[in-house]
């Protein structure tokens, strides 16, 4: 199947996906637990969040230790992703810490 002919059926895989959503026509599984868990959305955002703090962090401090003038070149250029990095890093964070303020 050529590409243009996936663009002519206009939805890739359309058949397939009908056969998905009729496999599901079952009773709903019901949950054995009686504490509702972490969803793991939420431990992702939190994740997501520590690696790029780290990335930012990392990225703003290190020409501060490195002699190599040119390799101290090229992180200084990385400020702005640094900063970039670091402030969606903490909000990644922040968002994590409300959904799990709401939980309790």
């Amino acid at each position: 199947m050529s590409l243009l002919s996936c663009f002519a059926v206009g939805v890739w895989g359309s058949k397939d996906n009908r056969k998905l959503l009729s496999r599901h026509n079952g009773p709903p599984m019901s949950s054995q637990h009686s504490k509702p868990s972490r969803s793991p959305l939420n431990n992702d955002m939190l994740v997501r969040g520590v690696i790029l703090v780290l990335i930012g962090l990392v990225l703003i401090i290190a020409p501060h230790f490195m002699s190599s003038s040119s390799v101290r070149e090229l992180f200084v250029h990385a400020q702005i992703p640094a900063w970039f990095a670091l402030v969606l890093g903490a909000a990644f964070m922040g968002q994590y810490a409300l959904r799990r303020h709401k939980q309790k």
